[in-house]
């Protein structure tokens, strides 16, 4: 929140964790949520490794083609 007061900004910082109880319906979807994005993270990782490692594969390939190594 913020407010002026006397000509200076004051600024408070809120925990949303602990403004939310232990037992509450939103901590179990934050998580489920968090968990969510931290799988579909690896899995995007994942496959952007895959393209390059593949992509080079390929590329040396069509290098060999190239000077008919193959």
């Amino acid at each position: 929140m913020m407010g002026k007061q006397n000509g200076q900004i004051q600024i408070a910082i809120l925990d949303i964790d602990s403004m939310i109880p232990e037992d509450h319906l939103l901590r179990q979807i934050k998580d489920e949520v968090l968990t969510k994005f931290f799988r579909l993270q690896f899995r995007l990782e994942s496959m952007e490794r895959e393209h390059i490692y593949f992509r080079g594969h390929t590329d040396c390939i069509s290098y060999l083609k190239k000077v008919m190594a193959l």
